[in-house]
């Protein structure tokens, strides 16, 4: 059952072919207890974390940080780890063991 401002509704079961699926929404006719249908999106899956996002194939996918991103954020320069699994590479820095301070 699913519940939005006090009004309940009873959605059916996911299919298998959900059952692969880590994140994204699926349309059902959902009904409420007087038999009302409903269509309603209901969530599939867990859901992402960031720095996940949920992709067109229903996978989270990492979105890694670019240097203007980790630049907005006051990194001025050096390698830093892109939350990703992977590093991105800012200018060089002036002064040596002054990265990012």
């Amino acid at each position: 059952d699913v519940c939005v401002d006090g009004h309940c509704l009873t959605c059916p079961a996911e299919q298998a072919k959900h059952a692969s699926w880590q994140c994204g929404h699926r349309a059902e006719v959902c009904r409420d207890h007087q038999g009302r249908e409903i269509e309603k999106s209901v969530s599939v899956g867990p859901g992402c974390n960031e720095p996940f996002i949920c992709g067109d194939d229903h996978q989270c996918q990492c979105v890694p940080d670019t240097p203007f991103s980790l630049m907005a954020m006051g990194y001025e320069c050096g390698v830093l780890p892109d939350g990703c699994r992977s590093n991105v590479t800012l200018p060089s820095c002036a002064y040596s063991g002054n990265e990012n301070a």
